[in-house]
């Protein structure tokens, strides 16, 4: 589902003005994998679930599972909250453009919060459900 993937990362680096995530992040956001020796803070993201919902007559649904991991090499939480702060603030039910489909709702199901004590990095995971529609002719 490409083309739900480039909805998310075009809202994440539009071409005027950057949202505060993407600032957050140094326009850190990584599709699957971060790059070796990735810089801190920065974001991945991943389409870990694609399904069929419903069908209307000409009409299907799509259910996709996003999730983001953030990632800080910070002793204290308190900056990776703020980065999870806009994330929410920029994807929380938020209209993506998603070529050849209408997104219905992007909807956050859970996030937590982890730390690795012996690599002194934070982590913020959030997972969220996509759901889309396509008329088909």
């Amino acid at each position: 589902m490409n083309v739900a993937l480039a909805g998310i990362l075009a809202l994440f680096q539009p071409e005027e003005d950057k949202p505060a995530f993407y600032t957050n992040m140094g326009g850190r956001m990584r599709l699957q994998t971060a790059r070796q020796n990735e810089t801190f803070p920065y974001c991945v993201y991943s389409l870990i679930g694609n399904s069929n919902d419903t069908w209307f007559g000409d009409e299907v649904h799509e259910v996709l599972t996003i999730q983001f991991s953030i990632f800080s090499n910070e002793s204290s939480a308190v900056n990776i909250c703020a980065y999870f702060e806009n994330l929410k603030a920029l994807y929380d039910e938020c209209v993506l453009t998603v070529s050849g489909y209408t997104a219905l709702r992007m909807e956050r199901t859970w996030a937590y919060l982890l730390r690795d004590d012996p690599n002194n990095v934070w982590q913020y995971v959030v997972q969220y459900r996509l759901l889309l529609e396509k008329t088909i002719s």
